[in-house]
């Protein structure tokens, strides 16, 4: 079995002595703030005094044995105590809380210590896997922080140098442990664990030092009384669709043979058996990450923007120095990760965050360098990366957070991902022929819904040889199906509705997009009571860290199996985008989907050229990468039930119907509609 602690053992060991010496001072803190309780900053120092004393018992106690030696009831005690806080009942008044801390310290002290006390966080995983030259940093860092105060009091510029330095001294350490972690296949800290568990032992799920929920014990619970040859069939599919993704894509999957798995907590067992079948095919699979439940998804949205706190011109430099350096020291690594395969939950309640006045927000300068940073950082890493050379692969299934019927939709859910590729792929194609016969696509919603929009489609040269769709069945993006392409800009305008989506996890209600040359014009929703809260919203989190955003991509779903499911046990606002793209047309914002992989060429299984790779401003690469590229991708999805019209437009002003009133009326796509029979 892999041993964690021999692998950090010179990095560790390096900082042993000064480990144990910071943990006496923390200790003699501790027992100082004793004796006064009447400072709100010393009732501060004292919670973190206590979390940290907690973390260095809880990293020294644990090991595989420590599992053994408490009960089940026992580990969910203490797993409950870490993960506390957090929880949406005692956040209110925890100092990770925005509004909590700027109510005790004020506004600008109170995100300072919030941001600050936030950071401690990351030591539950860091104690599972040893890291205790991490944990010493944090620790010194504490050290640090408290003995200013002491020295100087509440000087917020002496304390928010200590809050800073690590962003500026440990950038190279952090990326270059984050690239260790989740794509070295030599760390092999949770696969190792996992081939040799007991899984009808619960107790392995408290390793992996996340929050451990009911929703994911009842998952582990209900994963264990499946067949083993269900499992493996629907993996084996899996691995399949994994590879054929590479094919479709005119890459060689053999180039490279490390490929990272993010499972679901809980579905170990589906893991296991992805990676015995990946291993058939050549690969060397890494589980990079265990999905555990989102405790309290308030926190992360009021912590989004706390890099607000260091960035400023000489920052961003400094960071893409050091993302560069990083970046280099690892591409051997990285240059040989195939990609990854994701496992995306849903059925958890949605979330409808608050926007909170006490939260860190970038201003205007601070959103452009923000934006140039995430775009440089991008490029040097897809120099190392090469993802011209990789593919990926995401399947979705269902957590028991879903309800009463949680079975019932896992195995409905199973169904509808195994559904036959090749047929799909034939089905698909009389829409793919139409469309390659029009100038501009017409959408239009029905009802309530808004939506009127004409897609310009690019021109045609060779229809013996070119085609503007790709024939999308069940590979990287697993259910079946799709067709989609790249729109042209110039001309595609209009707008686009939606009563109620769901996007990138955050909910929308009347969601409105104006495009005019294919790019946001103008936008609002009906989330908050006035027009400047809607609009913050929608910059904030959708269109982020831009002013715009062009459409990346125009596609008409085919899963209608997976509609009729949705509507059947209502939970269409439950299923995440993977499904829902697939059931109806969809645009998406940001960057096309062949975004960085345009000048390979790709092809249809009827050996047609796709040539809708590029749109105007993706071309943009070809004298400067870092206007093209907006490293933003977001599905809209309009629902059968909300379409009026889709139709195939040619230049000479033929109309040809696609989706009238609901349904597939295109000849050769009315098979389509037999799903419809069971609503």
């Amino acid at each position: 079995m892999f041993d964690v602690k021999k692998y950090f053992g010179d990095r560790n060991l390096a900082v042993e002595a000064d480990y144990r010496h910071n943990l006496e001072k923390v200790q003699a803190i501790f027992l100082e703030l004793q004796e006064e309780k009447n400072d709100k900053y010393l009732t501060y120092f004292d919670k973190l005094a206590q979390w940290i004393l907690l973390i260095a018992e809880y990293e020294s106690d644990f090991s595989e044995g420590y599992l053994r030696k408490h009960s089940f009831e026992e580990l969910k005690a203490f797993n409950d105590s870490l993960f506390s806080e957090i929880m949406p009942d005692n956040y209110t008044t925890s100092y990770l809380n925005p509004d909590y801390a700027v109510k005790v310290f004020g506004k600008e002290m109170g995100q300072l210590l919030c941001v600050f006390y936030s950071g401690f966080r990351t030591l539950v995983p860091h104690a599972t896997m040893h890291l205790v030259f991490k944990i010493n940093r944090k620790i010194a860092q504490f050290i640090q922080l408290y003995d200013v105060y002491k020295t100087n009091g509440a000087d917020y510029q002496e304390l928010k140098k200590i809050v800073d330095y690590p962003y500026w001294a440990e950038a190279y350490d952090m990326m270059t442990l984050r690239y260790e972690l989740n794509y070295n296949p030599e760390f092999a800290f949770n696969l190792s664990f996992l081939e040799t568990a007991d899984l009808n032992d619960l107790r392995y799920l408290f390793y992996f030092g996340k929050p451990i929920t009911e929703d994911r014990i009842q998952m582990a619970r209900f994963v264990n009384s499946l067949p083993q040859e269900k499992i493996d069939r629907v993996m084996k599919q899996t691995a399949i669709a994994y590879v054929e993704g590479f094919k479709e894509s005119n890459k060689d999957y053999t180039k490279r043979k490390n490929v990272a798995l993010m499972p679901i907590l809980g579905m170990e067992r589906f893991a296991l058996a992805l990676v015995k079948e990946l291993k058939v095919f050549g690969f060397r699979p890494i589980i990079s990450n265990i999905q555990a439940k989102d405790i309290n998804q308030q926190f992360a949205y009021d912590h989004r923007f706390d890099s607000a706190l260091q960035i400023d011109e000489e920052f961003i430099k400094h960071s893409l120095i050091e993302a560069e350096r990083a970046i280099n020291d690892y591409a051997h690594i990285l240059s040989q990760n195939s990609g990854t395969i994701y496992f995306d939950p849903f059925g958890e309640v949605p979330f409808a965050p608050e926007s909170k006045i006490t939260s860190l927000k970038l201003n205007q300068e601070q959103i452009e360098l923000n934006r140039k940073l995430t775009s440089q950082m991008s490029m040097m890493f897809n120099k190392a990366y090469k993802r011209e050379e990789a593919s990926f692969c995401i399947i979705g299934f269902p957590t028991p957070e879903i309800g009463e019927q949680f079975e019932e939709i896992f195995e409905k859910t199973v169904e509808i991902n195994m559904l036959d590729h090749y047929e799909y792929l034939k089905i698909q194609q009389y829409l793919i022929d139409a469309l390659d016969k029009a100038d501009y696509a017409r959408i239009k919603g029905k009802g309530n819904n808004q939506t009127d929009l004409t897609i310009k489609l690019p021109k045609i040269t060779d229809h013996t040889k070119q085609t503007n769709f790709s024939n999308c069945g069940a590979t990287v993006n697993i259910p079946v199906g799709e067709v989609f392409n790249t729109p042209q800009l110039t001309g595609t305008q209009g707008r686009l509705h939606i009563g109620e989506t769901f996007l990138n996890g955050l909910f929308y209600k009347e969601l409105t997009l104006d495009f005019v040359d294919g790019c946001i014009s103008q936008y609002n929703c009906a989330n908050f009571e006035t027009e400047d809260e809607n609009k913050k919203y929608i910059e904030e989190n959708l269109i982020f860290p831009h002013k715009s955003l062009p459409i990346g991509e125009f596609a008409i779903g085919t899963n209608t199996l997976a509609y009729v499911m949705a509507k059947k046990y209502d939970i269409l606002s439950l299923l995440p985008i993977l499904i829902i793209e697939k059931m109806g047309p969809h645009l998406a914002i940001g960057d096309t989907c062949y975004s960085w992989e345009e000048d390979i060429p790709a092809y249809n299984p009827d050996g047609k050229e796709i040539i809708s790779r590029d749109n105007e401003r993706s071309i943009l690469r070809k004298e400067d990468p870092s206007k093209a590229y907006t490293q933003v991708h977001v599905d809209i999805t309009l629902p059968y039930d909300e379409i009026a019209l889709i139709e195939a437009v040619t230049e000479d002003g033929q109309h040809i119907e696609i989706i009238k009133d609901s349904r597939f009326v295109l000849p050769g796509t009315e098979v389509l509609n037999e799903a419809f029979q069971d609503l």
